[in-house]
């Protein structure tokens, strides 16, 4: 099973990011959207003709202060109870080779690293270190997150993974390929 987390600011990119989503639901996938209600009271369901997905969880949550949506991760954290977890920013979409790679490594490890696209013609390559990786490079395994959560005054994204990397980086897997955008609805 594969949670995808998307900590929502921005309602109008979900239709995107539910299509790119579809193609590859099999009962293998449960999505979790926190949305952020510091940005103002709106109504999920104007954007989302998909209210009644059972494998679509919705949340609304409220928290005075924190950065790049950190908050509202935190809290779709404490609520992901098992199996792979992979955070998925509401201004970016699925890539056609993220499921498959991690269901052919899952069993081996507890994080997966891959490289991005970040346009048309540039990629980041896989560096666990803050300010040199970005949110979607990873995958995680619940169990192995545990109680870790994001530092919410903190601006990127890369301290998250880089401080459980340095810890136990015999637990991760780097695959070579492209697994993820950058930004892709922006």
């Amino acid at each position: 099973m594969i949670n995808i987390l998307t900590a929502c600011s921005h309602p109008e990119n979900l239709p995107k990011i539910y299509n790119s989503i579809i193609p590859f639901y099999k009962g293998n996938i449960t999505w979790w959207i926190v949305y952020d209600l510091d940005k103002g009271e709106m109504k999920l369901k104007d954007y989302l003709e998909f209210n009644d997905v059972d494998w679509i969880k919705k949340f609304w949550f409220k928290r005075a202060s924190g950065e790049k949506g950190y908050p509202q991760k935190n809290y779709g954290l404490d609520l992901i109870k098992k199996d792979w977890v992979w955070v998925l920013d509401d201004d970016n979409i699925l890539h056609p080779d993220l499921i498959e790679t991690i269901e052919s490594v899952r069993e081996n490890f507890q994080g997966i690293l891959f490289r991005q696209m970040i346009n048309s013609k540039d990629i980041r390559m896989i560096d666990p270190r803050q300010c040199h990786i970005d949110q979607a490079q990873f995958v995680l395994k619940k169990e192995f997150i545990a109680d870790k959560r994001y530092d919410e005054k903190v601006t990127s994204d890369g301290k998250f993974i880089e401080e459980l990397y340095k810890d136990y980086p015999e637990k991760f897997t780097k695959i070579e390929k492209v697994c993820c955008y950058y930004n892709k609805l922006r």
